[in-house]
């Protein structure tokens, strides 16, 4: 009788240190998650717009140097 309260009280630890083993996994898997449903105060959001406005305002640049280019070509060869 005392044996097998032994054993089951050996199985009860085993079951209960995978539980605890299953929670932690849990809860790292939780903590990972990135939710992006915006009721966080991260500033990526803001980040990715000013971004794209440099984006933006890049192309334009690079248009306006363009111009410059030619003109001076044109200049050289007169």
């Amino acid at each position: 009788m005392i044996m097998m309260m032994m054993r089951m009280m050996r199985m009860v630890k085993v079951m209960m240190m995978m539980m605890m083993l299953l929670m932690m996994m849990l809860m790292v898997m939780i903590l990972m998650i990135d939710d992006d449903d915006g009721d966080d105060d991260d500033d990526d959001d803001d980040d990715d717009d000013h971004y794209h406005d440099d984006d933006d305002d890049d192309d334009d640049d690079d248009d306006d140097d363009d111009d410059d280019d030619d003109d001076w070509n044109e200049q050289e060869n007169s």
